[in-house]
């Protein structure tokens, strides 16, 4: 509870935990909404593997490019990454048909990159934890 107080009373912190807060209601729920549109929408529950093994190659290929070429995280830069995120979510989300579904997923791993690698310094644990 002090923590709280404490972030709640400093201005630096206040928007990042709310902007934190925001992201993890509403986008980090998405493996679940994966796993249900693959099984539920499609019929093919094995869709669900195939498209998490296409984000997750992706999002190794681009955690490896962003590495080499990205050093510095701007506020433009994290906002892209952000409006990214929203924008392959409503894909996803919008897929009609099993294909697209997975057209969708290199998209889905690169975003994901994209987000940790223009995160700053001193979120780094929590980014490494998820």
């Amino acid at each position: 509870m002090v923590a709280l107080r404490f972030v709640r009373r400093s201005p630096a912190l206040w928007p990042v935990l709310l902007g934190n807060a925001i992201v993890g209601l509403f986008a980090f729920n998405f493996p679940t909404f994966f796993a249900t549109l693959a099984t539920l929408t499609f019929q093919q529950p094995s869709l669900f593997g195939i498209a998490e093994s296409v984000n997750a190659v992706t999002a190794i290929l681009a955690g490896l490019l962003l590495a080499r070429y990205l050093r510095t995280p701007t506020g433009l830069t994290v906002g892209a990454a952000c409006m990214a995120l929203g924008g392959t979510l409503a894909w996803v989300a919008l897929s009609p048909t099993p294909l697209l579904f997975i057209a969708s997923m290199p998209f889905s791993g690169s975003r994901s990159s994209r987000i940790r690698r223009r995160r700053s310094r001193w979120c780094s644990g929590r980014l490494r934890a998820r």
